[in-house]
């Protein structure tokens, strides 16, 4: 014993003898949990272990994304001493293990789901690194299609509450970057994918950085001679090239980071505009977007005793000298003339000439946008859009129907919060009929939204007498107890012995073709008339046992079909429905051609 002794002696004298700066290096490449570990072993890798240079190290390699509150680009570039880096790595660490539990708790179980997306929301942007894994991580999981579905859904959550802090930013008078009020919008349809507000203002910053090394000391040169680097540099980006015919066909023509982040992609002029009014902003350009009906314009404004074009003008002219530019024809100048004569040839009065003439601001910039992804939206429902839909791969159609969703929640949302800064009468009665359908949305889609309606919406009627106040609260309490309400298990088979399918079986729908997916079933008749409600003329019998299924549709729509319009098919796999079923769905079972229940509280034994 005491030959070993001396040899552990020797051993542990030995790594005393090591240098600090190869303890460290060692310690590098030790996990987290590791380092804090080997910290109890003495004193000596205490110290070493809890250099903050080694924390920093991992804070920058284990996680991508962080909070804003953090201020974690700030942090960065401090000297490593200054921070807390050990601290800030174990309350990341510490928001990985809360937000896996609870989202674990998500997966399984229908109740309070609501105050669990809550509580990872309450994160921000530290929960997002651990939502992401689970994305990834579902290809492998047994329950690859409801941990898709469900990460991808707190994520959106997330992301919505970081659009609308932006929009109620710009609302409070706060100086928001246009190319961020206007990226607002793509994350209500971002899910997993890259592109969101931080991503965007990275790609203007970098934009810039590039047109001030391909033109040095451009801050310092007169307004048009900017102008005309700029334009010049713009026309590289290929985006005018990329500027759609038919706006409205593509709705995400009208996303910013969409156009930055997938080259080749349609675009609105309206866009194209934004893009460049933002980076105009970025070299010192005073570049708005003009208010022109129909069409979108670039306008740039001198600055203060400058003059954009002839130099003998008088000083009211001077002042009132603008530049305009036409993204269809690459930004190169259109003269007031010419446009005065388009808004003559809409039959508006010249008297109107300065009201279109004149910059957008912001909000209504929003406003515009809004109103397109409308138009879009109604355009895709009609028959003709229909088709174009249908012309889309099977999995494209489906994230198409989903995104439309989103995208029209989002248009309704800016048009709530944005309007209300117009005080006449007829857009505060438009105001309270949006609410209304987005209330229908809420509790349809969008459960998790309630704190998001407290916090934005329900301040705009703070009078408790006024109805909308009351139709607000009580939609909410609605929601929020329906969620804490466990689900009523259906009467077992043994008791329910007509039922022919079951949860989880794919259909086509006999008479219109469209394939669903079964996620529930019931006896009563849901339509006081006697009518299916799919088909809206397909009578059925006043039979009380008729048996009714609930259905998810490839367009992503709930449906309730009566039994006998039901077909039972066995794909190999409904690529059209796969990114909605996790809702309702752990996995895709190849071998019975069905998908494998996550709803067991309410249907035992299907």
């Amino acid at each position: 014993m005491a030959g070993k002794f001396n040899i552990e002696t020797e051993n542990i004298k030995s790594f005393y003898g090591l240098p600090d700066e190869l303890i460290q290096q060692i310690l590098f490449y030790c996990t987290p949990n590791d380092i804090l570990y080997v910290q109890r072993v003495c004193k000596k890798l205490y110290q070493l272990g809890g250099e903050p240079l080694l924390w920093r190290h991992h804070c920058l390699v284990d996680f991508d994304h962080w909070d804003a509150k953090h201020k974690i680009c700030e942090k960065f570039t401090e000297p490593s001493e200054g921070v807390n880096w050990k601290m800030l790595y174990k309350y990341r660490n510490h928001v990985d293990v809360k937000t896996a539990k609870v989202f674990e708790s998500i997966l399984h179980s229908q109740v309070n789901r609501v105050s669990k997306y809550q509580t990872i929301a309450d994160f921000g942007y530290d929960a997002k690194d651990t939502l992401l894994r689970h994305c990834i991580e579902s290809k492998i999981s047994d329950d690859s299609l409801s941990r898709r579905y469900y990460a991808k859904s707190v994520l959106d959550f997330i992301h919505r509450c970081k659009a609308l802090e932006v929009w109620q930013g710009i609302l409070d008078g706060e100086n928001i970057p246009l190319e961020v009020a206007v990226g607002s919008f793509d994350m209500f349809t971002l899910h997993d994918e890259p592109g969101d507000l931080y991503a965007i203002s990275e790609v203007f910053e970098k934009l810039a950085e590039n047109f001030r090394l391909q033109c040095p000391g451009v801050e310092s040169l007169p307004t048009r001679t900017k102008v005309i680097a700029l334009n010049s540099f713009f026309k590289k980006l290929n985006l005018n090239e990329r500027i759609s015919s038919s706006p409205y066909l593509d709705l995400k023509n009208h996303y910013i980071g969409t156009g930055l982040n997938k080259p080749g992609h349609p675009l609105s002029s309206l866009t194209c505009v934004i893009i460049y009014c933002a980076l105009g902003k970025k070299i010192g350009l005073d570049a708005r977007v003009c208010n022109m009906p129909g069409s979108s314009y670039a306008t740039i404004f001198p600055n203060p005793g400058e003059s954009l074009g002839s130099p003998c003008l008088d000083e009211k002219e001077l002042e009132n000298e603008i530049v305009y530019l036409d993204p269809n024809r690459f930004m190169e100048q259109i003269s007031i003339t010419t446009l005065r004569q388009t808004l003559s040839g809409l039959g508006l009065p010249p008297k109107k000439d300065s009201e279109y003439l004149t910059q957008l601001g912001v909000s209504s910039i929003i406003q515009h946008i809004s109103r397109c992804i409308l138009a879009s939206v109604s355009l895709h429902k009609t028959r003709d859009g229909k088709n174009l839909i249908r012309r889309f791969l099977p999995t494209t159609q489906a994230e198409f129907y989903s995104d439309m969703e989103n995208a029209y929640y989002s248009a309704l949302w800016a048009n709530i919060m944005f309007i209300n800064h117009l005080k006449n009468q007829a857009d505060k009665l438009k105001q309270r009929r949006l609410i209304r359908i987005l209330l229908d949305e809420y509790i349809s889609k969008y459960p998790m939204d309630g704190s998001l309606i407290e916090k934005h919406i329900l301040p705009l009627h703070d009078n408790f007498q006024d109805p909308e106040f009351s139709r607000i609260t009580t939609t909410l309490n609605f929601v929020r107890a329906s969620d804490k309400t466990p689900k009523r298990t259906k009467l077992y088979r043994s008791n329910f012995k007509t039922v022919k399918y079951k949860v989880g079986q794919v259909f086509s729908h006999k008479r219109y073709r469209y394939i669903a997916v079964i996620t529930g079933w019931g006896s009563e008749v849901r339509e006081s008339n006697g009518i299916d409600p799919i088909s809206q003329s397909y009578p059925l019998s006043q039979d009380c046992n008729r048996h009714f299924y609930h259905a998810l549709a490839e367009d992503t729509s709930i449906r309730y079909v009566s039994e006998e319009n039901i077909e039972i098919i066995k794909p190999e796999q409904p690529l059209s429905l796969m990114s909605q079923a996790g809702k309702y769905f752990k996995r895709w079972d190849a071998k019975t051609h069905t998908f494998i229940s996550g709803i067991k509280d309410e249907y035992p034994e299907d």
